[in-house]
């Protein structure tokens, strides 16, 4: 409902539409129960109206971040969830992702090989990880034991798999063990729109 005010001398005119004239005599009208009546369901309707504009406005945002897609390094080796591979020997690649939301707090992604951390990671998936020199036990991270690398649950002088059927790495004080970032998410193959060289 658009009101015109217009101000003369101390005083002030509204101006009000055809159909705004018509509901404010209808509503004179009224008895003051049924004015109650309605007053209670303008009110809910224009809460009902704010929460539809807010959501709509919400889902316009989600589109518009979807349609911009994202760029992550990442190696052309995979960590692996079984035997680990030399991540410091591979080239790397850039991921394009559909909708860079999904990638904002990583810093690499690696892909995934093996099946030993199912079942919260699966063979094939990149792992998304924030680069950190060490994590809190009970996290998972990304690792190289003496060049090989894992993605793998950090636990006491040991690194976990979190299959039961795999048995965990026994870490000795004769290895080199270095912790590459904590993993903080996934790419499914379906996430990655093209993957390209450097």
């Amino acid at each position: 409902m658009k009101i015109n005010i217009e101000r003369s001398k101390g005083s002030c005119t509204i101006k009000l539409s055809e159909e705004e004239e018509e509901l404010l005599n209808n509503f004179k009208n009224l008895s003051e129960k049924s004015k109650i009546k309605i007053m209670e369901r303008t009110k809910t309707l224009a809460e009902i109206d704010a929460e539809a504009k807010k959501e709509e406005k919400k889902k316009s945002k989600c589109i518009e971040m979807h349609e911009i897609p994202g760029y992550i390094e990442s190696y052309t080796l995979p960590a692996s969830a079984g035997k680990g591979v030399d991540l410091d020997a591979c080239e790397k690649i850039m991921l394009k992702v559909k909708d860079k939301r999904l990638i904002i707090e990583a810093n690499f992604a690696v892909r995934i090989s093996g099946d030993s951390m199912e079942p919260e990671f699966h063979d094939g998936e990149y792992a998304l990880v924030r680069t950190q020199p060490q994590i809190e036990q009970g996290s998972i991270g990304i690792f190289t034991v003496n060049s090989d690398g894992y993605i793998k649950k950090l636990g006491a002088g040991e690194l976990i798999s979190l299959n039961p059927k795999y048995e965990n790495i026994k870490l000795h004080e004769y290895d080199d063990v270095r912790c590459r970032g904590k993993v903080i998410g996934t790419l499914d193959p379906e996430d990655i729109i093209s993957i390209e060289e450097y």
